[in-house]
């Protein structure tokens, strides 16, 4: 509580219809909606990078999933804005490059981490058992959430910047 007012912890993962225990934070509440394709007009990406601050507006993500039998891969590309880069000339295509790998690397540790925790507490809230069930049903068992924990899941990801905002 902040005075009066409640504030948010966290986002709470469910196993079924169970607390697990777990939690997102905010943040990672946010890679949980882009995972999920439920982005909203306003979402918004922040890193450090050399200690100056790197801001991006997440203009549009798509979601591919790709299922095997021993692995499921899941692949985002991120269309951004970049709104706060205070660093370098983004005219000049190496720099361009260079930054768009760095989002890439960083959000892409971040969802993999967020992916880890959603198995660790059994919970499928990005519906990949929809999915399996849905294209590989014989790889869908009756306690999908167990399931889910011992998969071998990654997520790739592609960050391209399409549009510039205020750059200093």
């Amino acid at each position: 509580m902040d005075g009066d007012r409640p504030t948010v912890d966290g986002i709470a993962l469910f196993s079924g219809r169970k607390f697990t225990g777990e939690k997102l934070s905010p943040t990672q509440g946010i890679l949980l909606n882009i995972l999920n394709e439920t982005t909203g007009h306003n979402t918004r990406l922040a890193y450090l990078r050399d200690g100056s601050p790197i801001n991006i507006l997440i203009n549009k993500s798509s979601r591919k999933v790709k299922v095997t039998n021993d692995a499921i891969e899941i692949n985002i590309k991120i269309d951004a804005l970049l709104s706060e880069f205070p660093k370098g000339n983004l005219k000049k295509k190496e720099t361009r490059i260079d930054l768009q790998n760095f989002l890439s690397k960083k959000v892409e540790e971040d969802m993999n981490e967020v992916m880890g925790k959603l198995q660790e507490a059994k919970c499928d809230a990005i519906g990949i058992g929809r999915i399996v069930r849905a294209y590989h049903p014989h790889l869908f068992e009756k306690d999908w959430n167990d399931q889910f924990a011992q998969l071998n899941i990654s997520v790739k990801v592609d960050v391209e910047i399409v549009k510039t905002g205020i750059l200093y």
